[in-house]
């Protein structure tokens, strides 16, 4: 089911002949989230470094070719791209978290264990105590790295190299009991991942023969409502075989458990899209994308929404960035035409007949050479008094007539 930068509005003369920087920079940033989605972070950071030529202030970019960087095993190359942001956005927690990493995959224990505790309060994120127990660990500090290692299980007690981890601080504090009782948690878990892998593959094979109650059983057995990543991926397993009435519980209880999950409300919205329950797209999708603004897919649904709902003017806008992030997706050149073609009947009916000429102008920019958008913006010129712009010489009236 996964397959998540302001610009003026056009001008009824039309597109400049090359794009605005900041257009070039969102196009680029737009495909850098989809590489990232597919796990291509060196391509995503090579997206994202043409976006910051076009674009060279913009920090959120920046960020993320960081990030690709890490993601991508170029440390020292990352390192520098965090390090070159403002004072103020290098200060923001999830930058010190990965300047944290570099520093302990370095060797620097005393620059990580500075950086991670830092941010260990609050963290950005919930591996936070696991690194920094890794950090002291490697320094020695067996018992600061036990005390960090059972905070990271109670962060995440489904890990099992966490588990692992603590048990090895307890055996390096020569307490062998305890030391016992978190391996044998940790070999729990892996099993657990094993038996929920099988159980996934079982699924989808009974998923591909049909959608029966039998079907049904054989799944739920991946449901476990205390895990929203396996409801997650229950769902999309249900979404993948188009059965979406099946997604949307997991779906529901997964972004319950995990509200800052952009996966989980980026799914559950596209599940109520696809089964036109457009209200409740629109919640979802709205905070899929106050996590991450940029994904252009999960922007594209929701111009697809509010096309649904009659929400043009924000549909428009919604089309629109769907658009500059992802300027080949037919789909969303569809939907922003038809939300082009519904501005400009509105401003032609309410007399606002330079609006009307900057929404077909935008129409006629997606749809180049369409004569019936090209008439209809001759006959609105002429109203005003202009010469059109084609050689044809349409009848005035209602541009918008069949």
């Amino acid at each position: 089911m996964l397959k998540a930068l302001s610009i003026a509005l056009l001008l009824a003369a039309g597109l400049p002949l090359q794009p605005a920087p900041q257009t070039r920079a969102t196009s680029h940033v737009g495909a850098g989230y989809r590489l990232m989605h597919q796990d291509r972070f060196e391509e995503a950071a090579n997206e994202f470094a043409t976006a910051l030529a076009a674009d060279p202030d913009d920090e959120r970019i920046r960020y993320q070719r960081a990030v690709c960087l890490f993601a991508s095993g170029k440390r020292e190359e990352s390192r520098a791209e965090f390090e070159r942001l403002p004072s103020m956005a290098a200060a923001d927690p999830q930058v010190v978290y990965y300047l944290g990493r570099i520093a302990l995959l370095s060797g620097d224990n005393d620059r990580a264990i500075r950086l991670l505790r830092s941010i260990a309060a609050r963290p950005p994120f919930p591996d936070t105590a696991f690194f920094l127990a890794g950090a002291y660990f490697a320094k020695g500090d067996n018992q600061k790295a036990a005390q960090w290692f059972e905070t990271a299980v109670r962060r995440e007690p489904n890990n099992a190299p966490v588990h692992y981890r603590l048990g090895r601080a307890y055996q390096a504090l020569g307490d062998g009991e305890k030391a016992a009782k978190e391996f044998a948690t940790s070999t729990n878990l892996r099993q657990r991942l094993d038996l929920a892998s099988r159980d996934a593959v079982l699924c989808g094979e009974a998923l591909k023969r049909d959608l029966s109650a039998e079907s049904h059983a054989i799944c739920n057995r991946l449901f476990d409502p205390n895990d929203p990543d396996k409801l997650m991926f229950l769902g999309m397993l249900y979404g993948d075989h188009k059965d979406y009435e099946a997604s949307v519980r997991p779906l529901e209880l997964a972004a319950k458990l995990d509200p800052e999950s952009f996966e989980a409300y980026h799914n559950l919205g596209l599940t109520y899209f696809r089964l036109r329950r457009y209200p409740a797209a629109r919640t979802a999708l709205e905070r899929a994308l106050s996590l991450r603004p940029d994904y252009s897919a999960s922007r594209a649904v929701l111009a697809a929404v509010l096309l649904a709902l009659g929400e043009d003017e924000a549909g428009y806008a919604a089309a629109s960035r769907a658009h500059q992030l992802d300027p080949e997706n037919k789909e969303t050149v569809e939907v922003l035409f038809q939300f082009s073609v519904a501005l400009a009947k509105k401003a032609y009916d309410s007399g606002d007949y330079p609006a009307c000429l900057k929404f077909l102008q935008r129409a006629l920019d997606l749809h180049p050479g369409d004569a019936a958008i090209q008439s209809q913006m001759d006959a609105v010129r002429e109203k005003r008094g202009l010469t059109p712009a084609s050689s044809a010489s349409p009848a005035v009236g209602d541009p918008h007539r069949d």
